[in-house]
C-alpha cells in the first residue's frame, strides 16, 4: 500500500513482474598458499581466485509509455573476474632496545566477458574478450601543428583535424580503467618506548585528465584555466600538447566539437598512477615505573599525520578521486594523548 486515493488505501505496482526469473549462477574457485621462513621473520601469502557469473539480473530499459523505464530480466551475458592477492610480511631487524618490521600487499584484478548479451540496446563497449570496465575511443593523433586543433586517426588510418566525419565505427582503441594493481607498504620501527608507522598506499590505473573534464576550452567566455595553457598552440609549426585558443564565435564552435572528440578519445585518458604517503604514526609509550608511581595503566603520546605526499605524474587532479570537481583529500594532523586508569 503506497498512498490513498478518495479517502481510501490503495495499491501502487512498483515494477514489472517477470515469472521467468531465475537465480544468478556463480562458480567461485580459489586456491593459496601460504610459506614461512626463519622461525616466522618472513612470511609469504599468494591467492588465486577465478569467478564465472552468468545469468545475472539486469533491468532492460523499456518505453515509459508502459508506466515503467525497465524491465527486471535475466542476462545471458558470461563474465569472469579473477586476480591474484599476495602478501609479504617480514620482521627485518629485532633486538632488545629495537625492531623493524615490513608488509606489503599487491592485488593484480583481471576481469572479461566470456560472452556478449544479445539483449537490445546493448552498451557498446562491451566486447567479448575485453573487461566491462573499459571505453572503445578514438586514437587520439596529437595536436596539428599546422592548425593547433586536436588531431584523430579514424578507423581507416587517416589522420585529420577534421572532426565531423567521425562515427562510433572511427573508435577503434580500447582502454581499461579499472586498476591494473593496487595495495599498501607499511614499515614499522620501535626503539625503547618509540614507536613509528609509516604506510603507503599506491594504485596504478589510466583516468580521465583535466582537459577531457573542461566544459570548454581556454579563452571562451573569459574562462581561466591552469599554468599548462602557457604552452599551447600559436603559429603554424608549433608542436605542443595544448590546443590553440580563441574568443570568436567561429572558434567557439570550432572547439566545442573538437573538444567533444578529445574527450571520447585515447587523448582524454592519461596514466593515473600513484603513491600516497597514506598515514605516518609516531608514539611514546612512557616507561612502566613512571605508570605505577602515577597509578596509570598505559600512557602514550601520539603524533599523527594523513595524505603527506602523493607521487604521481597526474597533473591538475589528484589521482585518487579523478575529478576536477572534488578536492583532494585533505593533508591531515592530529596529535593527543591516551591514558588509561
Amino acid at each position: 500500500m503506497s498512498g490513498t486515493y478518495d479517502g481510501k488505501l490503495g495499491l501502487d505496482p512498483g515494477s514489472l513482474a517477470n515469472p521467468n526469473l531465475k537465480w544468478e549462477k556463480n562458480r567461485n574457485k580459489e586456491v593459496g598458499l601460504e610459506l614461512s621462513f626463519l622461525k616466522d621473520r618472513i612470511y609469504i601469502e599468494g591467492n588465486y581466485y577465478h569467478n564465472v557469473v552468468s545469468n545475472q539480473l539486469v533491468l532492460r530499459p523499456i518505453s515509459t509509455v508502459t508506466g515503467f523505464s525497465g524491465y527486471a530480466m535475466n542476462s545471458d551475458a558470461v563474465i569472469r573476474n579473477s586476480g591474484w592477492e599476495m602478501s609479504l610480511n617480514t620482521t627485518n631487524i629485532k633486538t632488545k632496545d629495537f625492531s623493524w618490521s615490513m608488509r606489503l600487499n599487491i592485488s593484480i584484478p583481471t576481469s572479461k566477458l566470456i560472452k556478449a548479451p544479445t539483449m537490445a540496446n546493448q552498451n557498446v563497449n562491451y566486447i567479448v574478450g575485453k573487461p566491462l570496465t573499459g571505453l572503445l575511443l578514438y586514437k587520439y593523433a596529437g595536436i596539428d601543428s599546422a592548425t593547433g586543433n586536436f588531431s584523430f586517426t579514424n578507423a581507416k588510418g587517416v589522420t585529420s583535424d577534421d572532426v565531423s566525419g567521425l562515427t562510433q565505427a572511427d573508435k577503434t582503441e580500447f582502454v581499461d580503467l579499472a586498476p591494473r594493481y593496487y595495495g599498501g607498504f607499511q614499515n614499522s620501527f620501535t626503539y625503547k618506548q618509540w614507536s613509528l608507522d609509516v604506510f603507503f598506499s599506491f594504485t596504478s590505473r589510466r583516468g580521465p585528465n583535466a582537459l577531457s573534464q573542461s566544459g570548454y576550452l581556454f579563452g571562451y567566455a573569459g574562462i581561466n584555466g591552469t599554468t599548462d595553457w602557457l604552452r599551447h598552440w600559436q603559429k603554424p609549426g608549433d608542436k605542443t600538447d595544448m590546443p590553440r585558443i580563441g574568443g570568436s564565435l567561429m572558434s567557439l564552435l570550432q572547439g566545442w566539437g573538437s573538444l567533444d572528440a578529445y574527450k571520447q578519445s585515447t587523448g582524454g585518458y592519461s596514466n593515473a598512477t600513484y603513491a600516497r604517503l597514506q598515514n605516518v604514526s609516531l608514539r611514546y609509550h612512557f616507561e612502566e615505573n613512571l605508570l605505577r608511581k602515577l597509578h596509570l595503566h598505559d600512557l602514550t603520546i601520539y603524533l599523527q599525520g594523513q595524505n603527506l605526499l602523493t607521487i604521481s605524474r597526474f597533473g591538475g587532479l589528484d589521482p585518487e578521486n579523478l575529478s576536477a570537481k572534488v578536492i583532494p583529500p585533505m593533508r591531515v594532523f592530529t596529535g593527543g594523548i591516551n591514558l588509561s586508569l
